[in-house]
């Protein structure tokens, strides 16, 4: 049997237990591991309309979550540049972190305080000709999207990092590599070009119509790759899960079908990384009084470990190691936080 066949039989095991699973709930709908018995206040929709529920854990674990992965990210600062381009891209989620606690964050002097935070991890580059040194010998594709992340957290914060800035222009030149990246990481890096005030390159709405939506792959035929090419394409849509997207009828169609879909299967082989993607994904499509939003905002919590930090089932190296997924789990807490409590998400507002 092949490889393509033995994925096929394994997501088809895994929905059959799924959907097996969601039968006995409707049954009983009053279980404990029922999401909708655990709904929390329906937050209502930027720009109005009828309100949404928003299934899962409960408020006050979501906030205790998410105060336990802001400590281990305060406890575990990185250096953009002693572990070279592959510990660049840690510093890069921490700083990110950082941004979208800002972002989402609604209290004026817990925002500013958290606008420090950025401004403080900005500065370890300095004035970044280290950086710079550190990146010539690297092929831009490699790093592009995670220094243009950083570059717009600075901007957004007024932080100045001058040596990066002068090549700035050079290194988007230089990392526009369509050949060789697919259409759907096309779009969130146009996206983050644009948001650093250039205008290389082709834009979103240009990408858009040969991405993953326009292809609407069958869920059952995709590996899990192009699903995560699927959650950033979404991602550079929505300004990178920061606001609520609204999707053409087919699109919305195509991810009714497909986000449940690899959310259960994201949850059954243990992948908190996956699985937080796409959450935020959920929170940006409307679709957080599906099931299996709620029964992945309840595995992510329960997939914490005691220090603060989400993780496989695999170890990591190093704590660092868990960075991205760390992120992740950050920013899906802090979407349903926010739309539980009834406020937008932060570019609604």
């Amino acid at each position: 049997m092949n490889s393509r066949n033995i994925t096929f039989l394994v997501v088809g095991l895994i929905l059959g237990i799924a959907l097996g699973s969601l039968a006995l709930r409707a049954l009983n709908p009053s279980s404990p591991d029922n999401p909708s018995s655990q709904s929390l206040a329906a937050a209502k929709p930027a720009g109005g309309g009828t309100q949404e529920a928003i299934y899962g854990p409960s408020l006050e674990s979501i906030r205790a979550a998410t105060a336990r992965v802001e400590s281990w990210i305060a406890a575990n600062r990185v250096h953009p540049t002693r572990a070279g381009v592959a510990g660049f891209r840690n510093y890069a989620l921490e700083v990110r972190s950082w941004y979208v606690l800002y972002a989402f964050e609604r209290d004026p002097a817990k925002k500013e305080r958290y606008a420090g935070k950025v401004r403080e991890a900005i500065g370890r580059l300095r004035q970044g000709e280290e950086l710079v040194a550190v990146l010539e010998s690297t092929p831009a594709r490699k790093y592009i999207a995670d220094l243009l992340i950083v570059m717009q957290a600075a901007r957004e914060v007024g932080s100045k990092v001058p040596a990066l800035e002068k090549v700035l222009p050079e290194l988007i030149e230089r990392g526009l590599d369509a050949p060789n990246r697919p259409v759907g990481l096309q779009i969130p890096l146009a996206w983050l070009i644009r948001t650093v005030g250039s205008d290389q390159g082709p834009g979103v709405n240009d990408l858009r119509a040969r991405g993953m939506l326009a292809a609407a792959r069958s869920e059952v035929g995709m590996v899990e790759l192009e699903v995560y090419i699927l959650t950033h394409e979404i991602f550079g849509l929505s300004d990178y899960g920061l606001r609520r997207e609204r999707f053409t009828t087919s699109e919305q169609a195509y991810l009714d079908r497909t986000l449940p879909f690899w959310t259960l299967f994201s949850a059954v082989m243990h992948d908190p990384d996956l699985g937080a993607e796409l959450a935020i994904c959920h929170q940006v499509a409307g679709m957080t009084d599906e099931y299996a939003y709620g029964q992945s905002m309840g595995f992510l919590v329960a997939s914490q470990s005691p220090e603060g930090f989400f993780q496989k089932q695999k170890p990591a190296a190093q704590a660092v190691d868990h960075m991205h997924t760390s992120f992740v789990g950050l920013h899906a807490l802090l979407g349903h936080e926010s739309l539980a409590a009834g406020y937008p998400l932060p570019l609604d507002r």
